[in-house]
């Protein structure tokens, strides 16, 4: 049993964590450059450019590669009635063990489950005090089956075991006009963060969050390896004299970020590009799809302020009141007076399975979400291996082995978490 967590103050032990890392990184860059090149498959190119790997796909099909997701799951967590510890209401982000234990995070509470479904233990509850959580946004496995669980509510990082016993905890800080949120985590416990910059009061009427992303400790800020600094979501700002107020744009573009065992995966979903980073800083490799953006247009906006006014009244219902009746043209054209952004993003989402394969899923409008998504994935050395489709509805959270995990919400708004077998 392995836990990985670097304790309050010890600024030394991420001193030699770095140095490690620094030997794995020359280890590792020797084996891709002794690894067989993508430029030897036709539908890639490969070309060096300042010690950068530009590897450029071709850009997917329907049928690239043999890969393919089972629509019936293997295991299905969730009930209208029963026991308490299967009825489900938010889900957050799920991961799953090496022995299949399914860890199910809500916003206060972690749920274990068996591989078959069982629930075995729920662990934590509403609070401030060590174990407890108020807004659950990252559960990782680690190394050793060790779990790091990100609070964005109480801005703290918890690693417990793989019995969910706690380990250890830390705070995230922050400065003034400056929240820092954990984006993603390495293999040995080490953060990747994001310092999100926002300011108001801008003359203009568009704004674009600025993401830092750095490499940290988790109890230090002082220790800390910085990576990139990136575009984030984009904002509509109404400045009246000396108070503001932002709200996000339709089809807002945002930053990424993923991180498996030696490498973290960065991104602005503007355009289909990635950047793959070592723990220690440095750009090695730069991926790309040769796919144009697409343009926004009217049929676009409209669609989008259709659904939007649709989740209003759905969640006016749920809290028991009906909402104002108001022309849906009225709608629509409040939204097309927001319109700033001239593209659809080209992605939304970065997960890293534990082959260290990087699956990236395709951009789909929110309407749409009950329909298969579309995820390309690419090997570590950055050639593209596959387009999959998910099974219909399926809110993909968590890759490990050859099982698929994701979410599925029915007709009447029940909850599930389902298991679905993958196949390469």
């Amino acid at each position: 049993m392995v836990h990985v967590f670097v304790p309050r103050g010890s600024t030394l032990r991420a001193q030699a964590i770095l140095r490690s890392r620094r030997i794995a990184s020359v280890f590792g860059v020797c084996l891709m450059g002794c690894a067989p090149q993508p430029a030897e498959q036709a539908k890639v190119t490969v070309r060096d450019s300042a010690d950068i790997r530009i590897v450029e796909s071709a850009a997917p099909t329907a049928s690239d590669g043999t890969w393919s997701v089972d629509t019936t799951p293997v295991v299905r967590i969730g009930q209208v009635y029963g026991p308490p510890e299967y009825q489900l209401f938010k889900v957050g982000p799920l991961a799953r063990l090496s022995d299949g234990t399914i860890v199910v995070a809500l916003a206060s509470e972690l749920r274990f489950f068996a591989a078959d479904g069982t629930w075995l233990r729920t662990v934590g509850r509403e609070g401030g005090g060590p174990g407890e959580y108020l807004e659950i946004e990252l559960v990782r496995r680690l190394r050793g089956d060790s779990l790091v669980v990100w609070d964005r509510g109480l801005r703290r990082v918890t690693v417990l075991a793989p019995d969910g016993s706690f380990v250890g905890d830390a705070l995230v800080s922050h400065g003034q006009g400056v929240l820092v949120d954990v984006m993603a985590a390495l293999d040995d416990g080490w953060l990747v963060t994001a310092r999100r910059v926002r300011t108001l009061g801008q003359s203009t009427s568009y704004l674009r969050d600025t993401l830092s992303f750095v490499v940290q400790s988790a109890e230090s800020d002082t220790v800390s390896v910085p990576l990139a600094r990136l575009g984030g979501e984009e904002w509509q700002v109404r400045s009246r004299g000396g108070a503001a107020s932002v709200m996000l744009l339709p089809f807002s573009r945002d930053a990424l970020a993923a991180a498996g065992a030696d490498r973290i995966y960065l991104a602005e979903s503007d355009r289909f590009e990635i950047r793959t980073y070592t723990p220690e800083g440095s750009l090695r490799q730069i991926l790309r799809l040769p796919t144009a953006p697409a343009p926004i247009t009217s049929p676009l906006l409209d669609s989008l302020a259709d659904y939007w006014h649709m989740e209003a009244e759905a969640e006016a219902a749920a809290l028991g009141y009906t909402l104002p009746k108001r022309p849906a043209e009225q709608y629509r054209e409040e939204t097309r007076n927001l319109a700033r952004v001239p593209t659809l993003p080209a992605f939304t989402a970065l997960i890293v399975e534990d082959a260290g394969n990087l699956w990236v899923r395709e951009y789909d409008p929110p309407w749409r979400a009950r329909t298969a998504s579309h995820w390309a994935v690419f090997a570590p050395d950055g050639s593209l291996l596959a387009r999959v489709a998910m099974p219909s509805g399926l809110d993909v959270r968590c890759i490990q082995g050859d099982v698929v995990l994701g979410t599925v919400t029915d007709s009447l708004g029940v909850e599930y978490v389902g298991g679905y077998r993958l196949r390469n």
